[in-house]
C-alpha cells in the first residue's frame, strides 16, 4: 500500500491532504501579514480577521483543485434558503446559550456590571466600533468552521472509512481528531489553561455535531458567530482569553475560575460546558422535529453529495 497516494482514487491520502492544506494556510497567513506590515495597515481586529479568512478560504479552494479533486461547495457550503435558515437557527442557539450563561453568573453574583461600551471615550463612533467587532466575529466563525469542521472532518471521515470501520466510527474519530487540533491551537491564547484547552476540544465536538447530522455548516457557523459576538461584543466576557474593551455591557468577573472561566472567558469554566450542553440539547430537539435523526448524514458515505446543497 502506498502511504502517500490512493491509486484507486488517483489522489493523495486524506492525512496528507489535511496536512498540506494546513501548511498552505499558515504560509498564506504569514505572507498576508508581511504585506500588511509593508503597507503599514493598522492592526485592527477586523483586518486580522479578514487576513485569516482570506488565507483560510484560499487554502481550502487551492486544496480542492490540487489534491482533493472535488467542488469547493462540497464542504458543507451552499447558497440556498435551507442553508441560511439553518445559519439563523445557529445564531439563535449561540445567543440563547451565552445569554443564559450571563444570567446565571449575574444571578449568582459572579459578575458585576460596571458600565456600558458607549460610555468609553473613543475617536470612533460606538456603532462603527461594535459593528466592526461583529464583522470580525462573523468572519472568524465562517473560516474556522470551513477549515476545522468542513474541510478536516470530510477528509478524515474518508480517510478512516473502510470495510472494517463503520461510517459512525469513522465520523467519531474524525470529530475527535479535528476537535483536538482545534483545542490545541487555542492553547497558546492569553490566560489559557489545561481546562480551557479541554473545554475548547469539547466545543469542537459541539460544533461538529450539527455538521455531521445535517451535512451542512449553516448551524455550526451560526453558533460560532453568535457565541463569540454575544460573549465578547455584547456581554463583556473575554473570548478565548481575549477581551473586547468596547463591549456593550462592561463587567467585572468574579466567582471561582473553575466555574466561570475567569479571565479566559466562559469556555474555561463549567459554565461554558453547561452552555454547550444546552446547545446540543436544543439541537437534538430540532433534529427530532425536522426528521433528521441523530445519525451521520448520508453525504459522508462518499465524502460529499450534491443533495447537501439542495433545499430539502
Amino acid at each position: 500500500m502506498n502511504i502517500f497516494v490512493n491509486h484507486e482514487e488517483q489522489r493523495l491520502r486524506a492525512g496528507w491532504r489535511i496536512f498540506l492544506q494546513f501548511i498552505l494556510f499558515v504560509l498564506l497567513v504569514f505572507g498576508f501579514m508581511l504585506v500588511r506590515n509593508v503597507l503599514s495597515i493598522a492592526p485592527l481586529k477586523i483586518y486580522d480577521a479578514l487576513l485569516m479568512c482570506s488565507a483560510g478560504i484560499l487554502s481550502v479552494w487551492i486544496a480542492t483543485r490540487l489534491w482533493d479533486k472535488r467542488a469547493f461547495s462540497d464542504y458543507g457550503l451552499a447558497s440556498n434558503r435551507l442553508w441560511f435558515r439553518e445559519l439563523g437557527f445557529g445564531l439563535l442557539l449561540g445567543l440563547a446559550a451565552m445569554s443564559l450563561i450571563f444570567v446565571i453568573q449575574w444571578s449568582a453574583g459572579w459578575i458585576e456590571i460596571t458600565g456600558y461600551g458607549w460610555e468609553r471615550s473613543s475617536t470612533i463612533p460606538y456603532l462603527v466600533w461594535i459593528l466592526s467587532y461583529f464583522m470580525a466575529m462573523l468572519i472568524v466563525g465562517f473560516y474556522e468552521e470551513l477549515i476545522f469542521r468542513g474541510y478536516q472532518i470530510i477528509n478524515l471521515v474518508e480517510g478512516f472509512r473502510s470495510e472494517r470501520v463503520s461510517l459512525f466510527k469513522a465520523a467519531l474519530l474524525a470529530v475527535l481528531i479535528s476537535s483536538t487540533i482545534f483545542g490545541l491551537l487555542h492553547a497558546g491564547n492569553p490566560n489559557a489553561t489545561i481546562i480551557s484547552t479541554v473545554n475548547i476540544v469539547f466545543a469542537g465536538v459541539m460544533l461538529a455535531v450539527p455538521f455531521l447530522v445535517t451535512g451542512r455548516l449553516g448551524i455550526s457557523v451560526g453558533i460560532h458567530i453568535s457565541w463569540n459576538f454575544v460573549q465578547g461584543g455584547l456581554l463583556g466576557f473575554a473570548v478565548s482569553g481575549t477581551p473586547f474593551r468596547g463591549s456593550l455591557v462592561q463587567i467585572r468577573q468574579g466567582g471561582e475560575k473553575y466555574l466561570t472561566g475567569g479571565s479566559f472567558g466562559p469556555e474555561a469554566g463549567l459554565i461554558g460546558i453547561f452552555g454547550m450542553l444546552f446547545i446540543l440539547a436544543i439541537f437534538f430537539v430540532y433534529t427530532r422535529r425536522n426528521s433528521e435523526g441523530l445519525k451521520v448524514h448520508s453525504s459522508f458515505k462518499n465524502g460529499a453529495s450534491k443533495s447537501v446543497n439542495q433545499d430539502e
